[in-house]
């Protein structure tokens, strides 16, 4: 990205060795070190093309109010606000496009407001997904009538 001779990508997880100038491979770190680096970054991107599970780190990153890009498939099984939904890419053209986007216009870009990151912390917080599971699993044991 000449545009931005100091842009960093920073990696965190395993997986990945190669070295670039422009990458700083973070590895394995805790999760308040994640937060971190979420909250303090201009976005967080998510590449995925496969895999299953909702992205707990997107929940993560948006309840902490960042700017996420995402393929569809990292959002799926995410309800999203409508106000304040992560941008989406499906391409590596597209995906180059959004991060000049958000660099250019960091400042200009609307924050997810602390009442749509109230929405996800609530949304998908471990005591709303238990309720939301056993509602479902004694809706259907009574509809099934067991």
């Amino acid at each position: 990205m000449n545009n931005f001779p100091n842009l960093k990508l920073v990696l965190t997880g395993g997986g990945f060795n190669k070295k670039y100038p422009w990458l700083i491979n973070k590895g394995i770190v805790s999760k308040k070190d994640l937060y971190n680096l979420i909250f303090f970054s201009k976005c967080m991107c998510v590449p995925l093309k496969f895999g299953s599970g909702t992205r707990i780190k997107i929940i993560e990153a948006l309840s902490i109010g960042a700017i996420v890009l995402s393929t569809n498939k990292g959002i799926e099984g995410i309800e999203l606000k409508k106000i304040n939904p992560p941008f989406i890419f499906n391409n590596s053209k597209k995906l180059l496009k959004l991060i000049t986007y958000v660099l250019k216009n960091n400042n200009k870009i609307k924050k997810i407001s602390v009442k749509n990151r109230s929405f996800y912390m609530k949304k998908y917080s471990m005591e709303s997904i238990t309720k939301d599971f056993l509602k479902k699993i004694f809706k259907d044991l009574f509809n099934n009538n067991i």
